[in-house]
């Protein structure tokens, strides 16, 4: 069978890849939603890049790591769109000044797990866990991408472990400067209390990248219902053409803050993905909300079936991170791969 790219609208075209419904940095899920109709080229040379700056420098990358969706030994930050204010105690801290707080997913809760953070001379934060550490290739790589002069770098776990990272870094012969903070060794987070604020810049990449999540949701879904010949036509074009060559009018707003579900709704987000496709005034729109922190409406396209009445059309999914479950919002019991259709339940 001829494969033709959604994105490109390329055959001629390598399909080895599986491009995933949300991005695996986001979190792996049963069942795995992912399509075979994305190319190569598109997912290597546009899709990875604007995984990898979301990642590095948007909010919902940060709380991604915090909740170690992927159980990274070593995490990047840019900075260059993205600052955030932490209030240890009540008392303001630069962000990642001299630590970095991962959460439980289950609960919320903060866990302080013992690493190192490197602030490099180019203003890019690497936050290194135990075995980034005493991974040598992975080591090399990151200090690399950091800057390996005029680091400045802070230490956090009891006095032990913090001895032991010391002696493994100067052991790969780097000299660098070590600020004393506060929190600089600590075991235990229970006396820590934690509220952040974010101030960040919602821009292209940033739109495109949240895009991407809600034309890949809709085709999976469009594909599951046997209707995939209409991922090609026309109505597309517009949100083809922005996710893959940055041209046109962003279809992304900022629609409200994010979604909730019960127990959590006075947490600022969750570990939980909410996404949701429905028609309104002759539009096809997607709902994005990663963590429940912040809801983007995504405009499609104009409405394009014929065969199939607006009432019947739409519906929702919550991507569960600490489940690992792909539940439906109304029951919350886990989905099937042969029920991500376009209709109603």
């Amino acid at each position: 069978m001829t494969r033709r790219c959604i994105y490109c609208l390329e055959t001629e075209r390598k399909f080895d890849g599986e491009e995933h419904v949300v991005s695996q940095f986001l979190g792996k899920f049963d069942p795995d939603l992912f399509l075979k109709v994305v190319c190569d080229t598109c997912n290597s040379k546009v899709i990875s890049k604007l995984e990898s700056t979301f990642k590095e420098d948007a909010m919902e990358g940060i709380l991604s790591a915090q909740y170690r969706c992927r159980k990274d030994s070593s995490i990047r930050f840019k900075n260059d769109k993205l600052t955030t204010t932490f209030r240890v105690n009540g008392k303001p801290t630069t962000m990642f000044s001299n630590i970095f707080p991962c959460l439980d997913p289950a609960t919320g809760k903060i866990e302080l797990i013992p690493h190192v953070l490197v602030k490099g001379p180019n203003g890019r934060n690497l936050v290194m866990f135990w075995e980034g550490l005493r991974d040598a290739k992975r080591f090399d790589k990151r200090m690399n991408w950091t800057g390996k002069k005029n680091l400045t770098m802070y230490f956090f776990g009891d006095d032990d472990t913090v001895g032991k990272m010391k002696r493994e870094i100067r052991r790969r012969g780097l000299d660098f400067r070590e600020d004393e903070e506060n929190i600089e060794k600590g075991e235990s987070s229970e006396e820590m209390i934690f509220n952040y604020e974010f101030n960040a810049t919602l821009d292209r990449d940033v739109e495109r990248f949240i895009s991407k999540i809600a034309f890949n949701y809709f085709a999976y879904c469009t594909l599951q219902s046997n209707l995939g010949e209409y991922l090609y036509d026309d109505y597309f074009a517009a949100i083809r053409t922005f996710v893959i060559y940055d041209v046109g009018e962003s279809p992304v707003t900022i629609l409200k803050h994010g979604y909730r579900t019960a127990g959590t709704e006075n947490r600022p987000h969750i570990a939980a993905h909410f996404l949701t496709f429905y028609e309104a005034n002759g539009r096809l729109l997607v709902n994005v909300s990663l963590f429940g922190f912040l809801t983007y409406r995504v405009q499609i396209s104009a409405y394009p079936f014929k065969s199939i009445p607006p009432s019947v059309f739409g519906k929702g999914y919550v991507f569960d991170v600490a489940k690992h479950k792909i539940l439906r919002p109304d029951t919350g019991e886990p989905v099937q791969k042969n029920d991500v259709s376009l209709l109603r339940h």
